[in-house]
């Protein structure tokens, strides 16, 4: 079985984000799904970037995903978000020669370890495109519930909804 390490990613983190950028441009499904095009060039940048509003830098968690050595995806938790007692996983991107392969079971395994570390998280919550089904299906595997709460989401060309889900610690 192949290794596979979650590495925490900082501003100053050169080689790694040049790893996640390279990892986003192999991604073109997702990239084409939630934004109508292939991923810019500074999206690894952006994506270490984003906080939402009110939300200290120090709760952010963004982590180059690696085998044997290549960066193949990245992961983005912000912790206290909406809640206090909430992990929000913003994003977990594997390149898309790396899925179905059971690689996504096994760095959310990794997340989960992440995520114990943090004092006083009771869930985690994430949002998914209504379009994305294989994000969908692969969210509820992993036992997470719908909450019945929708946002409307527009990003470059494409305009959905997310659909948002929880799971219980």
């Amino acid at each position: 079985m192949q290794a596979i390490e979650l590495t925490r990613v900082f501003k100053h983190s050169a080689q790694a984000l040049f790893d996640i950028q390279k990892a986003m441009e192999h991604s073109d499904s997702y990239f084409l799904l939630v934004a109508g095009q292939k991923a810019e060039k500074n999206e690894a940048e952006e994506a270490l970037q984003a906080l939402p509003e009110g939300i200290k830098p120090e709760d952010k968690f963004f982590y180059a995903v690696y085998m044997n050595g290549d960066c193949i995806g990245c992961v983005d938790l912000i912790r206290s978000y909406p809640k206090k007692d909430t992990v929000f996983l913003g994003l977990l991107l594997i390149s898309d020669n790396h899925h179905r392969q059971g690689f996504g079971s096994r760095i959310f395994a990794l997340i989960m370890e992440e995520i114990k570390k943090m004092a006083f998280v009771a869930k985690i919550r994430l949002g998914v495109l209504e379009n994305n089904h294989k994000a969908i299906q692969f969210w509820k595997k992993m036992k997470f519930q719908p909450t019945g709460e929708e946002k409307p989401f527009q990003n470059k060309k494409i305009q959905s909804r997310v659909v948002l889900f929880e799971k219980e610690l």
